[in-house]
């Protein structure tokens, strides 16, 4: 509300004070004073009600909390946790549920909160956090035809049903992708057939950066050596080795 640096309470009483005189209409006060035709009533019926008490603020605090938790439930609580003192706030969410009937049954969190603030309940000691392994540095091309990078996108199908695995080989060095193919699955067979095509085109790398899925590593068949399987056939023997992500 406008009011000047005075104070408020003696503008109240003079505004209240101009409206029981009547020399002048409300809305002539409530210009002059900078303030609501409606707050102008609210001012006189206060103090009509409760003289010049009236005239200060009122607290703000809300008169009911929604979802407060009722005062019995917290005596409850406070019984069931002095006769098991080694509780946490689920088992005695759950004891409380058990035993006593009634609407309005605390929270996990509440029970928790209302614990810790009691001061018979302590936060669980953080485990220590263990050693920070740094990982391996990645070699930085030099060079075009040093370093590739391959990497299965992704099936998906296309429009009358057909499933398409699509296979990318790009030069780390040059950014330039070297081939997109759109091969029917992610098999040993159809991907070593698709390197050698590439190998014959193209040449062989240094090093060939892949990731760990299917059918360059994995558990089982595609094991730790599945890459060489991939591509050994096609020409390709060494520099191989594996990273995350692949591109």
């Amino acid at each position: 509300m406008p009011w000047k640096a005075k104070n408020e309470q003696e503008q109240r009483y003079e505004l209240v004070r101009g409206m029981e005189e009547g020399r002048e209409s409300i809305t002539e006060l409530s210009r002059r004073w900078r303030v609501s035709r409606k707050t102008a009533y609210k001012w006189r019926k206060r103090y009509r009600q409760k003289g010049l008490s009236g005239l200060l603020d009122r607290s703000r605090k809300p008169m009911r909390v929604a979802r407060q938790t009722a005062r019995c439930w917290l005596e409850r609580l406070r019984r069931l946790r002095k006769k098991r003192s080694t509780w946490g706030a689920r088992k005695l969410h759950h004891r409380l549920g058990q035993e006593l009937e009634g609407t309005g049954l605390p929270s996990v969190a509440t029970i928790g909160r209302w614990l810790r603030r009691w001061g018979l309940a302590k936060g669980r000691r953080r485990r220590l956090a263990g050693p920070v392994i740094a990982p391996p540095a990645r070699r930085v091309p030099q060079e075009a035809n040093e370093i590739w990078t391959v990497d299965f996108k992704g099936w998906y199908r296309t429009g009358d049903g057909t499933r398409v695995d699509p296979l990318t080989v790009r030069d780390l060095y040059s950014r330039y992708g070297l081939r997109v193919a759109l091969l029917p699955d992610e098999s040993v067979a159809v991907t070593r057939r698709e390197f050698k095509r590439i190998f014959r085109r193209y040449g062989l790398p240094q090093r060939i950066r892949c990731d760990n899925g299917v059918p360059f590593g994995g558990g089982g068949f595609h094991g730790p050596n599945a890459f060489e399987r991939v591509v050994g056939e096609a020409g390709y023997r060494s520099g191989i080795y594996y990273a995350r992500p692949a591109v």
